[in-house]
């Protein structure tokens, strides 16, 4: 008599093992808890953006970033920044200096965001 063996049943109680080589798209996978480095809690989008800021952080780089630019203070203060959003506000009340914060925004949107996640800053 022939004895039948499951042998799914042994594989499956295995947990496979995370690949540490180059993955498609380009980006290796570290096995490790700091493969996300410390942006892993935002979305890969500012990820990306912040790993080129951190190539020379200590130099003001611009990013245009379109959703900054349309929503100027309502942006600063969704993404954590009120104090900069209020001052946009107080600027463009006076209406002095509007076009000038419009493109502020857009260009450096994205920096300003980088320093609060990357040193903790609110303002400059």
């Amino acid at each position: 008599m022939l004895r039948r063996t499951h042998s799914s049943a042994r594989t499956a109680a295995r947990a496979p093992i995370p690949s540490q080589g180059p993955q498609p798209g380009g980006f290796p996978v570290a096995a490790t808890p700091e493969a996300g480095g410390r942006y892993a809690h935002l979305p890969e989008y500012w990820q990306n953006v912040f790993r080129k800021f951190d190539e020379h952080p200590a130099q003001m780089q611009t990013y245009w970033n379109w959703p900054a630019c349309s929503f100027g203070p309502i942006w600063y203060l969704v993404k954590g920044m009120p104090a900069k959003g209020l001052l946009y506000v107080l600027i463009m009340a006076t209406g002095i200096g509007w076009l000038f914060l419009i493109f502020y925004s857009g260009l450096y949107g994205a920096w300003d965001y980088y320093l609060k996640e990357a040193q903790g800053k609110q303002l400059w």
